[in-house]
């Protein structure tokens, strides 16, 4: 089954709700623009001089050019990274207001016959969309100061955001429209509403360690139910 397939079948399900469209639209969003790996959070390409100097440091004392590299990027996210993440959160309430926009009815609402209610609902909508507008850009701006607080975090942390179609796998999914009682293994997953976390420390190979499970949404389960179990 493709995409389109899968995408007509979850959109035809009862319960798929306005909010819950928004969750899935807003963590498919989140995950492509803020928990990436973001390139403007690594320390442009040194010259090539300083570049050969700095590697016949590590050679000698590679504790201490550990040191300076690592003083080195807490100094870029500090004064380069940090200060344009609110202009960041501005694009991408923008880029997701687009999104919501193509999705909604072209045809305008209907307001009753004989009724001057017409400048009052403009100006409700307008305040409506000025309050999203500004939940948005917070809830970017928010993502975005976490993700650079992780980053310069002495652990590094992977993101894994399971597609649609693929199996529940309990081991670092959490199924979102269940009861809690039932493991739906075997099911496939509908949408993800958060990706999972993992860490591991930076300076060694250890194991990564599972910090939050994927939540997601499987078949076979009312998604109406989703609500009760992401509170």
């Amino acid at each position: 089954m493709d995409l389109e397939q899968q995408l007509q079948l979850f959109f035809d399900k009862e319960g798929v709700s306005v909010e819950l469209l928004g969750r899935i639209y807003a963590a498919a969003a989140t995950f492509a623009w803020v928990w990436k790996d973001i390139n403007e959070m690594k320390i442009k390409p040194l010259p090539l001089e300083v570049s050969i100097h700095l590697k016949a440091l590590r050679s000698l004392v590679p504790d201490m050019t550990k040191l300076i590299q690592t003083k080195a990027t807490m100094i870029y996210l500090d004064e380069v990274v940090g200060p344009g993440l609110p202009a960041q959160a501005r694009v991408e309430r923008n880029k997701f207001h687009d999104v919501l926009m193509s999705l909604r009815d072209p045809s305008p609402p209907r307001i009753k016959e004989g009724s001057n209610d017409r400048e009052t609902w403009d100006t409700l909508q307008k305040q409506k969309h000025l309050e999203y507008s500004q939940q948005v850009e917070n809830a970017f701006l928010k993502a975005h100061q976490l993700r650079l607080k992780l980053e310069k975090s002495a652990k590094r942390y992977i993101f894994m955001h399971p597609m649609i179609g693929t199996k529940f796998d309990g081991t670092w999914m959490k199924a979102a429209n269940t009861a809690g009682t039932i493991q739906p293994h075997g099911k496939s997953i509908w949408a993800c509403l958060n990706p999972a976390v993992y860490s591991a420390p930076r300076d060694t190979r250890s194991p990564q360690h599972l910090e939050v499970s994927a939540l997601v949404l499987v078949q076979g389960f009312p998604l109406d139910h989703y609500v009760t179990n992401i509170q």
